[in-house]
């Protein structure tokens, strides 16, 4: 895979070429240090471009200051302080012309270590389920209280994870699990009347999920995706 970025006034525009057998995929096992805690997390300050990839988990970027360009599939967004982004399984991504981007990833597997409430969130299927290749919907924006919530969690789930004090694989769990609910609760798509047919359905799916022993009636689905 090769990903080249063309600088046009104030705007990167990306040319993808698919050469999948040069394209790097990053593998979680490869990655974790730490063989008791189920996922992996680094911070890092990036500066220029990083390249378009893969990986057989799912990547939570938490974006703590700086701003450049973030490419997913075919599709380029901005990057700025407060911006998560949740890249899942066959999803591909890359950066360009980060401008001294703090960024915080974490790196898990979500069947790992998600409870059986966590379905009850539609939230958390479109962020950390759902694989979407053509509108991208797993990434929100956090500003104020929520920012300094996340960037605490995230320096604790950090510090925890080096030190290994005693204790810290239940500190690690039991904080991401906290981030993983505060963003699906949080989670908005952006007004109700674009809502993307992904987070309608979503409610639907999670009510399948949850309730496959007892008898389930297409108006019951119809209501629960807003449909007539």
């Amino acid at each position: 895979m090769i990903l080249t970025f063309a600088h046009t006034q104030d705007l990167y525009f990306s040319d993808i070429y698919l050469y999948n057998k040069d394209m790097k995929e990053f593998k979680l096992r490869e990655k974790r240090q730490q063989k008791e805690v189920k996922f992996h997390i680094e911070s890092s300050v990036i500066k220029g471009d990083f390249e378009f990839h893969g990986h057989d988990y799912c990547e939570l970027a938490f974006i703590a200051s700086g701003q450049g360009w973030h490419t997913i599939g075919n599709r380029q967004y901005q990057l700025k302080k407060g911006d998560i982004y949740i890249v899942k399984g066959k999803e591909k991504h890359g950066f360009a012309a980060l401008e001294n981007v703090r960024i915080f990833n974490i790196m898990l597997n979500v069947y790992d270590l998600v409870e059986e409430d966590c379905g009850a969130l539609p939230g958390f299927w479109v962020l950390f389920v759902h694989e979407q290749f053509d509108d991208f919907l797993s990434h929100m924006h956090v500003t104020g209280a929520d920012y300094d919530r996340v960037l605490e969690w995230c320096e604790l789930l950090q510090q925890e994870y080096k030190e290994k004090e005693p204790g810290y694989v239940t500190v690690c769990h039991s904080v991401l699990m906290q981030l993983i609910v505060f963003l699906s609760r949080k989670f908005r798509i952006r007004q109700q009347n674009e809502m993307n047919m992904d987070f309608r359905l979503a409610g639907a799916v999670v009510h399948m999920q949850t309730s496959f022993a007892e008898k389930i009636t297409i108006e019951q689905l119809a209501d629960l995706s807003g449909f007539s």
